[in-house]
């Protein structure tokens, strides 16, 4: 209950200029909570992160194309409860650009202040936070979701109606875990990458009409936006973005992004032939690519 209050009321300004991007402009959230469902390893160390930089609260980056993806899934809700088929939204895009944090964190905050039923189910966590309003205070219940039983069992069936929310988070190589379509009333959101998981999500809903958009990585223009507020050194931050591809979750800390030039190091040794040509600081295989005269 706390949290949602916390989100709620979180400092909310706008910042970037429409006229420099059409990514821009992008609306901050300055949450004071320790506590945030699905990530709570990573509030803990994004909280003293931000401490060290004199930072109060954790900043959500809420980018332009998710507001205006949240106000189309708020759309196709209300036809739902009104009685339209379509149960399902889709956000896809790729792996690391915000959609299981930032984007759920503004989904949920619009459904927080008009009072609405949510759970956020964490399929790497096997776990479902529950979020109601009782005498006038969100309350919250957080319960296992060890196998599809769950979606039977008396905690779901008095929370499940058509104008809940239920944001699913899955798991790589899992998926949506146990959850099971024709045990669910409430409005779904699901949050994914691409992958073979996604496709085969959409084969199980798709008599439900599922509605799905994506969203594309950070643009320059709102990781020079991320690295102001984050106080970090613009140069460096861009050059990161351009490596990780607008892979924000790769970017902004300067050990995941180590970790990923690793990876990404390894990953083209692993398929280089003999000849090796080189693009910048990439050392890549001819196999891949090649140099033609301008």
């Amino acid at each position: 209950g706390d949290y949602a209050k916390a989100l709620v009321e979180a400092e909310k300004r706008e910042t970037g200029d429409a006229k420099i991007s059409k990514f821009l402009p992008m609306v901050l959230l300055t949450v004071c909570t320790s506590f945030i469902p699905g990530f709570t390893k990573f509030v803990e160390q994004e909280a003293q992160r931000m401490k060290d930089k004199d930072i109060e609260g954790i900043i959500i980056f809420g980018r332009r194309c998710f507001l205006q993806v949240v106000r189309y899934f708020r759309k196709f809700r209300e036809e739902y409860i009104g009685g339209a088929t379509i149960q399902f939204c889709i956000l896809a895009g790729q792996s690391g650009i915000g959609k299981s944090l930032a984007f759920s964190q503004i989904y949920m905050r619009e459904a927080f202040a008009s009072r609405e039923k949510v759970a956020f189910y964490s399929v790497q966590e096997d776990t479902i936070y529950l979020f109601w309003m009782e005498g006038g205070k969100y309350k919250c219940q957080k319960a296992k979701v060890r196998s599809s039983d769950f979606w039977e069992s008396r905690a779901w069936k008095m929370f499940d109606h058509r104008s809940a929310h239920l944001i699913i988070d899955p798991a790589p190589t899992r998926g949506p875990g146990h959850f099971k379509a024709h045990l669910v009333k409430a409005f779904v959101v699901y949050l994914s990458s691409p992958n073979k998981e996604l496709e085969a999500f959409q084969i199980r809903v798709r008599d439900l009409g599922p509605k799905t958009i994506y969203v594309p990585t950070l643009a320059i223009e709102e990781s020079k936006l991320v690295a102001d507020e984050l106080k970090e050194d613009p140069h460096e931050i861009l050059k990161r973005c351009e490596r990780t591809g607008g892979q924000i979750r790769d970017f902004i800390r300067e050990e995941r992004y180590a970790y990923f030039k690793g990876q990404q190091d390894n990953a083209w040794l692993g398929i280089q032939s003999k000849d090796v040509i080189h693009f910048g600081d990439l050392k890549v295989s001819s196999r891949l690519f090649s140099v033609q005269p301008s």
